[in-house]
C-alpha cells in the first residue's frame, strides 16, 4: 500500500523500456479470468489508466488504492507493453484451500512441485512468513492450506511470466508482494526451474527499519524507503476477523 514502492517499480520499468526492452507487465493482483477485460481495455484507442482499476475490480477485490499502482500501467501504455493477469481465480484458490493440490490438474501439480513438500528450511520460512503476515491470529490448522495456496499461486505467476515471454514480449516484470517474489521459495525459485535459461532478478521494496543481512537470502536486491504512516495492520486484521465471527454468531 506504499505509493513510493510502486513509483519505484514504475521507474525500474521505465528504465528497462528506455534501454530498448519491451517486457510484459504481470500483475499478481488480477486473476486470469479477467484477461479478456484487460485485452478490451488495451484495444481502446485511448485507454484511460484511471479507469483500469474499476475495469479489473481492483479495490472491489480488496487491494489497496489503484491510484498507487497507476504509474506502473502508465509506463506500460506509453510504451505499448503487454499487460497480463497473473493470479489464479478465486474459485480455484478456494478449491485448493479446501481440497489441497488435487484441485489442480495432475500436470500442474507436478509442474509447480506441489506433489512434494518444500525443503524443511523453506517450509519453516514460509510458515513463519504466513504467521507473521497474519499477526499470529490464524489458527494453526489454517497454515498448511495457506501454504498450498501460496505455492500454487507462485506457480501460476511463474507460468504467466513464461507465457508472456514466449508469446512475443521481451521478458516479463512481475508486480507482486514480496512473499511471492522471494528467491528461496517463491516465484523466482520456480522460474529458475521452469525457465532455466532465463535471467531472473528479484527486487524487494521494503520500509525501514530492516535487517539488511537477511535480504540476500530472500531477494537479489532491496530498495529501502521510509515507513509510511498507516493504521497498524494487525489491528485492522483483528477487527476484520472479529467482524466475520460476529456475522457467524448472528
Amino acid at each position: 500500500d506504499n505509493p513510493a514502492h510502486h513509483a519505484l517499480q514504475a521507474g525500474i520499468l521505465r528504465a528497462m523500456t528506455s534501454a530498448g526492452r519491451r517486457p510484459a507487465i504481470v500483475f499478481e493482483m488480477i486473476p486470469r479470468s479477467l484477461q479478456p477485460a484487460i485485452d478490451a481495455f488495451l484495444a481502446d484507442e485511448a485507454p484511460d489508466p484511471g479507469r483500469f482499476g474499476e475495469i479489473v475490480q481492483w479495490e472491489e477485490r480488496g487491494w489497496p488504492s489503484w491510484a498507487a499502482y497507476r504509474p506502473i500501467l502508465e509506463v506500460g501504455l506509453e510504451f505499448g507493453l503487454a499487460v497480463v493477469a497473473g493470479d489464479l481465480d478465486r474459485c480455484t484458490i478456494r478449491s485448493i484451500s479446501q481440497g489441497g493440490a488435487s484441485a489442480l490438474k495432475p500436470e500442474l501439480q507436478g509442474r509447480y512441485g506441489l506433489d512434494t513438500d518444500l525443503a524443511p528450511e523453506q517450509r519453516q520460512e514460509l510458515e513463519k512468513a504466513i504467521e507473521t503476515g497474519h499477526c499470529g491470529l490464524m489458527p494453526p490448522a489454517a497454515i498448511a492450506p495457506m501454504i498450498m495456496v501460496q505455492r500454487a499461486r507462485d506457480g501460476a505467476l511463474a507460468d504467466a511470466m513464461i507465457e508472456a515471454d514466449t508469446g512475443g514480449a521481451d521478458g516479463a516484470v512481475l508486480i507482486a508482494g514480496s512473499g511471492h517474489t522471494r528467491t528461496d521459495y517463491g516465484t523466482a525459485r520456480l522460474l529458475a526451474r521452469l525457465a532455466p535459461s532465463s535471467a531472473i532478478v528479484a527486487v524487494q521494496m521494503i520500509e525501514a527499519p530492516v535487517e539488511l543481512s537477511r535480504v540476500p537470502d530472500m531477494h537479489d536486491f532491496a530498495i529501502v524507503t521510509p515507513r509510511m504512516a498507516r493504521e497498524g495492520p494487525c489491528e485492522a486484521l483483528r477487527r476484520s476477523i472479529q467482524g466475520r465471527e460476529g456475522e457467524h454468531r448472528d
